[in-house]
């Protein structure tokens, strides 16, 4: 397990949990990655190059709001997590591996991972300022319905986990073609809600130098509750943020 719970971050926590990586511009680091355990190997990484490979074929051919999918992710989704990763951490990290994520797929692992997968069908979604996503259907596995013709590709991730009474969120991530459309923030309300954040108290940790995440998580209610020198492996500070136990908004439903 990775993610520190709330207990364990008052406590003092581990060093080199991962934490959320969404809502930030690429140029501004839109990863937090790091810590010891973590770092992909050097032949892990052309995985990334099919990420992008998926990601540009799905952007070619356009992808609506319709298009997107969002479902509980299977051990065979582990090598494109580990792909959209990659392409979201920082400089100076490499994100969670597919090992890890492979770990974490199978039966009785630590997190809870969701992932969202953008088809080849429809348009492309233009990012809009404060813009909500429209809704969307949901899988309950890995069997969707295949798309005609085409491919999918994994464009944002949620992962965390629940124990004893807290809720901790581990990882987010979304890729940057992917961002300014709310879809990191439907991810990260799916996972509570299924988390039990509305019974549960929540807590995550964040880049210091990452403000879009952070103001992300402050219109989920997460509040900024302490500092983390050095906590990552490029030296940067993380903020700890809480979230009382209360309502989510209600999950959008088909129109």
């Amino acid at each position: 397990m990775r993610g520190a719970t709330f207990r364990q971050l008052a406590h003092g926590g581990r060093r080199g949990a991962a934490g959320p990586r969404a809502a930030a511009p690429a140029a501004a680091g839109a990863g937090d990655g790091g810590g010891a355990g973590r770092d992909q190997q050097a032949a892990e990484r052309p995985v990334a190059q099919g990420f992008a490979a998926a990601a540009a074929a799905a952007a070619a051919a356009g992808a609506s709001a319709a298009a997107v999918v969002v479902r509980v992710a299977v051990p065979g989704d582990a090598a494109a997590l580990a792909a959209l990763d990659a392409a979201c951490a920082p400089e100076g990290s490499s994100g969670w591996s597919e090992g890890i994520y492979q770990a974490d797929l199978q039966p009785g692992g630590p997190n809870l991972i969701l992932l969202a997968e953008l088809t080849q069908a429809g348009s492309q979604p233009q990012p809009q300022p404060d813009a909500e996503p429209q809704p969307q259907p949901e899988t309950p596995g890995p069997d969707a319905a295949p798309v005609a013709g085409g491919t999918a590709a994994v464009v944002a991730l949620a992962a965390g986990l629940e124990a004893g009474g807290e809720v901790s969120l581990t990882n987010l991530a979304v890729a940057p073609a992917a961002r300014g459309v709310g879809l990191g923030r439907r991810m990260a309300e799916e996972l509570l809600r299924r988390l039990g954040a509305e019974r549960f108290p929540a807590v995550l940790e964040v880049r210091a130098d990452n403000a879009a995440a952070q103001a992300l998580y402050g219109r989920l209610d997460f509040e900024a509750a302490g500092r983390r020198r050095r906590y990552y492996a490029d030296g940067g500070d993380s903020i700890v943020m809480i979230r009382q136990p209360a309502p989510l908004a209600p999950p959008r439903t088909p129109t």
